[in-house]
């Protein structure tokens, strides 16, 4: 794998349907690109997504399904100070945003002391509302 062959051996990469499997450690990431797409989004009869499997692109609640459950039982798979690092969609930021308010799931800030150019990344990945950090 492409881990393996950068010498990332302190990674872990585990397949599952989402929280299915019981670990007996806790993570200090969770990075996913779940299915976001709402099963009646126009998007979905354009261009190369049209040949790709919708179990990979599309979820129930105007594609924020998968979403809610990866993020609402985040914290039982994760240290405290864990970041959860999750992809939606262009046109869902403000549902997103107000689900993770409800939810009191919304903490975008940054540790202290972090280097300029991760800070910088961070806020235009925040900026482009595409992503959730915890």
């Amino acid at each position: 794998t492409n881990a393996a062959q950068l010498g990332l051996d302190q990674i872990r990469f585990i397949h599952s349907d989402w929280y299915d499997f019981n670990p007996s450690q806790r993570f200090h990431i969770i990075v996913s690109n779940p299915p976001y797409i709402s099963p009646d989004d126009e998007h979905l009869q354009q261009g190369d997504v049209r040949f790709e499997s919708r179990t990979a692109l599309v979820a129930n609640a105007n594609g924020l399904a998968a979403l809610e459950t990866i993020a609402t039982h985040a914290a039982s798979f994760m240290h405290a100070e864990g970041w959860l690092l999750l992809e939606h969609g262009y046109q869902q930021g403000a549902d997103w945003i107000m689900f993770t308010e409800e939810n009191e799931l919304a903490n975008l800030a940054l540790p202290a002391g972090w280097p300029q150019h991760v800070q910088n990344l961070y806020l235009s990945l925040h900026a482009s509302n595409r992503t959730l950090t915890r």
